[in-house]
């Protein structure tokens, strides 16, 4: 919305076998186990948390300085489900995906960023805030980059690492669904500016991440289910 800070922000079958040898889905030491699982869960959780806390009373600052942790938590997500999808993927799709998601990471970064130096700049006045964003939304290049276009590819590259994991994995594989499923709902959610929509995009996507580090911890798997023996 022009005028004041952005409130929306704006995620079988068996493996495929070469030579014999099952394609193996799980992440190379030192990712496994902790780490990689806390860094998949750590991003969505603080998004979420600043959405639920913004429409409070004087949590504009603290919502926005969350919404802000959140975004950089998603970088390291991203790179850990591109190291978890591995080789059950065409290279491009893993490389395709975690790009979307860093820059969509950077340009939602940046767009909390510019909120909140704008409204130190307006000295806490909204009205002033207001015609500082004006101004600066005015900028179709300033816009696409880091409100409209630019946050949107986040939930692209989350998405696209979902179906990748459906595609892969079969149509049983629950965590990629649901990552898919919650990056639609985030897209229209952010089309028609709808604050419980992107609660539950990221309720989606939250669930779906957390799954998908428990299958880390419980044993390192990656976006399909256990690899097979190979056939004698």
């Amino acid at each position: 919305m022009r005028g004041r800070p952005a409130a929306v922000i704006i995620g079988g079958a068996p493996h495929p076998t070469r030579q014999g040898m099952p394609m193996s889905s799980t992440l190379p030491r030192p990712w496994s186990s902790s780490p990689a699982a806390a860094a998949l869960v750590v991003g969505p959780a603080l998004l979420l948390t600043g959405v639920l806390l913004l429409p409070a009373p004087g949590a504009w600052t603290v919502s926005h300085l969350i919404f802000l942790a959140g975004t950089l938590a998603m970088l390291p997500a991203g790179v850990v489900l591109h190291r978890l999808l591995g080789d059950a993927a065409p290279p491009w799709v893993g490389r395709s995906s975690v790009a979307l998601t860093v820059a969509g990471a950077l340009a939602l970064a940046g767009q909390f960023f510019i909120d909140l130096v704008v409204l130190r700049l307006a000295a806490g006045d909204r009205e002033t805030a207001g015609a500082m964003f004006d101004l600066l939304q005015g900028a179709p290049a300033f816009a696409l980059t880091f409100y409209t276009v630019g946050p949107a590819l986040l939930f692209t590259g989350l998405g696209s690492f979902g179906a990748a994991m459906v595609v892969r994995s079969g149509r049983r594989h629950w965590p990629g669904w649901t990552l898919v499923g919650g990056t639609l709902v985030m897209g229209a959610a952010r089309v028609a500016g709808a604050r419980p929509g992107e609660v539950a995009g990221l309720v989606l996507i939250l669930v779906a991440l957390a799954l998908t580090a428990r299958s880390v911890v419980a044993g390192g798997v990656g976006p399909g289910p256990e690899p097979v023996s190979p056939r004698r």
